[in-house]
This record gives C-alpha cells, structure tokens and sequence, in this order.
C-alpha cells in the first residue's frame, strides 16, 4: 500500500454517510456559544429540526480528484455537498481509513439565517451571502471521525464583533467610558470557554 502512487476520480451517485448526522453535529458544535443551544432551539426551523434526527446523511453527487503518494489520498479541492451545506477545503484519506481534512462548513442562506435570528452573534460568522462559514478540523479513523470547529476563529469573530460596538457605542456617548466597556465585553464573552 505505501508504493500506491499516481491519480484517482472517484465519483459518488446516491452516496449516504451511514450513521453520521452532519448537520446535528454542526449544530451541536457550535451550540457552546453562550446562550445558542437555547435560542436555537426556539427558532430553527422544523423541516431541519426533524432531519437532524435522522440517523445518517445523504450526499449531493460528489466528484473528486486525488493524488496518491504512498497510499495516500491528497483531496485538494475536498468539496462535500449535502442540500444544507458545503463542505469545502482539503484533505488525506488513507488506506488505512485514517482521514484529516481542514476545511470551511457553509451552511445554507435558510439555516444560516435561523441561526442568526436565534443568536445575532451569528451574524459575525457569516460570508456577504449570508451563508455561515465555520472552519473546522476533520480527524480520525474511518467511521469514527471528529468535526471541531476552529474555536481560535469563532472567538475572534466574536470578539472583533464585540470591539466593533465598544467603538460604536463610545463615539456615540463618550461619557460612558470604562463602565460601557467592561459591561459590553462581560455581555458578549461571557462563558466562551470552548
């Protein structure tokens, strides 16, 4: 296996990941912002509520090419689509199952807005088209694989955002200085102890 070189298309009609619900585990990520797992429940839509209770996930045709170096499958791009998100980056695959991939989730106008009306702070994680874009970490071994979310990313987003109405709110009413600044940054990172 480790003189497998050369290039491979792998193409996927109908394909399912078995016992994988993509997008329950992306909501469950990035319900450890402060106060999400709350709002989120109130107001993300049921057509989505009742698929995040399906054992599996099913996939847009997938078309891919690698390069293989010592029986390694190097994805660059790795574009995974299902109808609520994009997964978009690049990544390994071994013979072996063990799999490592970095890449962007972009998540869909229609769940992506819900999450915003839920918890405004979503807003700061979403691209101009309104779609969230969560950069996340792929690790393991084939079933078993691990999505976590770049928490240095979600913070500084979090944070520009807060900084950015700090600023508002001081130029329009210097007087409240000190105070306003503190109360806003206990507001907006309270609990952000991913």
């Amino acid at each position: 296996s480790k003189t497998l070189n050369g290039r491979a298309r792998i193409l996927i009609r109908d394909g399912v990941i078995l016992n994988y619900n993509i997008l329950r585990e992306i909501i469950e990520k990035i319900s450890v912002i402060p106060g999400a797992a709350e709002a989120l429940r109130a107001r993300f839509p049921q057509s989505y509520v009742m698929r995040m209770q399906d054992r599996s996930t099913l996939l847009k045709p997938v078309d891919l090419s690698a390069n293989i170096s010592e029986g390694i499958f190097h994805f660059d791009p790795l574009q995974i689509e299902t109808d609520f998100v994009l997964l978009n980056g690049a990544g390994n695959i071994g013979l072996d199952r063990r799999i490592g991939a970095r890449a962007n989730v972009i998540m869909n106008q229609e769940i992506s807005q819900a999450c915003v009306r839920s918890l405004n702070s979503f807003g700061l994680l979403c691209n101009n088209r309104g779609e969230m874009v969560i950069p996340v970490d792929i690790y393991g071994l084939l079933p078993q694989i691990r999505v976590v979310p770049d928490k240095n990313y979600i913070t500084s987003k979090l944070l520009s955002g807060a900084a950015q109405e700090i600023i508002g709110q001081l130029v329009s009413d210097p007087s409240e200085g000190l105070d306003k600044i503190q109360n806003l940054f206990k507001k907006n990172i309270k609990g952000l102890n991913f």
